[in-house]
């Protein structure tokens, strides 16, 4: 009698840069919730894959686990098990395009949150492709909602982005160079010269020396903004 085989399950965990445990899409929490899922299902995880710090609009493939994943569900024709789908990507062109080849290459993906709805049939294809969008007009909600932050912190002239750690000497040296006369691109080449280390890079930079003499806000504006404060 031949023995039975188990499915194996390849576990893939994302969280984002500004994602924290407490939201419960933390990593441990994920694992907890694909190892009870594939519990509930006899299969066996043979693998656990991770992004930390990728964004759910980058491909999957194009992630550096993501790859590795997808690659391994495909040559086991294995389950890739996600807590969420949001997990798995949040550009709904992306997403649709990597169930449609996990269907032609012989894998499959689950999320508990779709309720093992089959995403090669019509129905699955219908509520797969409609929960892909609603993720993907969250993630343009939050960027939306972002941008609009910075615009009112412009306007307000409060400082923008994390301000690099600088030196207060190289500080002090910089604007008394500017005092002297000197343009931004020779106080950058003056504090090479006398050995300044600068914040974030090889070398000083122009713009970097012009933050620090002048104190505008660290951080990069939009040009959209900036016309916006010249209207």
């Amino acid at each position: 009698m031949t023995p039975a085989t188990t499915t194996p399950a390849v576990i893939y965990r994302r969280v984002s840069t500004d994602e924290q445990a407490a939201s419960g899409l933390g990593l441990e929490a994920q694992y907890d919730t694909c190892e009870r899922h594939a519990a509930a299902r006899g299969w066996s995880p043979v693998a656990v894959f991770t992004d930390a710090g990728v964004s759910g609009s980058i491909a999957l493939r194009s992630r550096p686990a993501g790859a590795q994943a997808v690659e391994m569900a495909k040559a086991l024709g294995a389950v890739l098990l996600v807590a969420k789908m949001d997990r798995l990507g949040r550009d709904a062109v992306d997403r649709l395009t990597t169930l449609r080849d996990a269907a032609d290459e012989g894998w499959r993906i689950e999320a508990p949150d779709m309720g093992g709805i089959d995403p090669a049939t019509p129905e699955g294809k219908l509520v797969h492709g409609m929960m892909a969008s609603v993720s993907e007009y969250e993630r343009e909600l939050a960027r939306a909602r972002t941008r609009a932050a910075l615009r009112a912190k412009i306007r307000r002239g409060e400082r923008v982005g994390m301000p690099p750690q600088v030196d207060p000497a190289a500080v002090e040296r910089a604007r008394a160079l500017r005092a002297s006369g000197l343009s931004y691109a020779d106080i950058a080449a003056c504090l090479d010269d006398e050995g300044f280390v600068p914040p974030r890079a090889s070398r000083w930079h122009r713009k970097t020396v012009s933050h620090m003499v002048t104190g505008e806000p660290w951080g990069q504006v939009t040009k959209q903004i900036r016309k916006e404060q010249h209207a």
